[in-house]
């Protein structure tokens, strides 16, 4: 299976610049799955987990709160409002997101915002650590 560049860039640093073979993303309209060759779109994201997938495992899990995906044949950026590694997280950082999460959930005070706080709480959820 060919291979891409994958970004994954948080306001802090970028978590991931690695080849892939495929990249599971959380958009607003629903997962999409990109490839070597995807034609080119920007992709608006919920929160939700992006997954990167190299010799058909999972290389890598990372959970965003938000952001955009510039996807292009042969690169795909994801520019995160706010991103986690899942599998290098401590329990008290994965606590206390979860915990903002449920308090977003609480005071949303508009469609929009309790959409975005239960897609981060359905994320975080899903998670095992």
């Amino acid at each position: 299976m060919n291979k891409f560049t994958f970004e994954l860039v948080s306001p802090e640093r970028v978590l991931v610049s690695e080849c892939s073979e495929h990249v599971i993303l959380p958009g607003i309209a629903g997962e999409l799955g990109v490839l070597y060759g995807h034609l080119p779109c920007v992709v608006m994201l919920k929160p939700g987990i992006v997954s990167m997938l190299l010799g058909g495992s999972i290389s890598g899990r990372f959970y965003i709160r938000g952001g955009l995906a510039d996807v292009r044949p042969n690169d795909t950026t994801v520019l995160a409002e706010y991103a986690l590694n899942i599998q290098n997280v401590s329990k008290e950082i994965f606590t206390k997101e979860l915990s903002l999460a449920e308090h977003a959930l609480a005071k949303a005070s508009d469609e929009e915002a309790y959409f975005s706080a239960q897609s981060s709480l359905d994320a975080l959820r899903s998670v095992n650590l």
